[in-house]
């Protein structure tokens, strides 16, 4: 003999099976809802892998543009008949915390601002490929130098892109060595330049990337 729990058990699952003789909409609602939420799923996969290939995109645009605005005043100096001269850039030797300086080749142009900015490029341009086991990057190479501005008391601001924060791998130290590169460039080359001062995306921020502190940096 069944006991009582087995008596209603099988009644139960006759009652269920009645039911849904009665009501088969259910189980066709049932495995709708499963369906329905299979294809949000799937959509949801879909639209991530769209943001991210959306993303990468706009992340090689931009990549593109920083490389053809510096292009393109390369070739406008270039069409000015202008002179190159040596410069010594900064960047970080491999394996070290320290700075190791390497030649590169500028236009003469009059204007400081416009040297500055050569040499600005020159350090998110990063490493030559014959360089790559002896220095690395001191800035990311999607930042882009967004206006130089020299002050009439030797104070050169250098507006950069939000890359250069954004994208710049490390912590306090690579931040440190990136301002103390920029900083040692543009002072050794550029003779006007006293004091050298950040703005990011055109605003003062308190970091420069989120650890050293902008206020007082550059001066001697």
């Amino acid at each position: 003999m069944r006991n009582s729990k087995g008596v209603k058990s099988e009644k139960e699952a006759k009652e269920a099976k009645f039911s849904e003789t009665l009501h088969p909409h259910r189980r066709f609602y049932r495995h709708s809802r499963r369906a329905i939420w299979i294809l949000i799923a799937c959509l949801a996969g879909v639209l991530v892998a769209g943001l991210l290939f959306w993303n990468e995109r706009q992340r090689q645009a931009r990549q593109a543009k920083t490389a053809s605005d510096a292009n393109i005043e390369r070739q406008e100096l270039a069409g000015a008949n202008l002179a190159k001269i040596q410069a010594r850039v900064y960047f970080r030797q491999a394996g070290a915390r320290s700075l190791l300086a390497l030649q590169r080749e500028i236009f003469a142009a009059n204007s400081p601002e416009v040297r500055a900015r050569q040499l600005v490029q020159a350090l998110a341009e990063g490493p030559q490929a014959d360089e790559l086991g002896k220095v690395v990057a001191v800035l990311p190479k999607e930042t882009r130098v967004r206006q130089v501005y020299l002050l009439k008391d030797g104070t050169v601001v250098i507006d950069l892109s939000g890359e250069a924060a954004n994208l710049l791998p490390g912590g306090i130290e690579s931040e440190a060595l990136a301002m103390e590169s920029i900083q040692r460039t543009l002072l050794e080359n550029v003779k006007e330049i006293r004091v050298v001062r950040f703005l990011m995306n055109g605003k003062e921020t308190e970091t420069f990337a989120g650890h050293i502190a902008m206020q007082g940096a550059g001066e001697p």
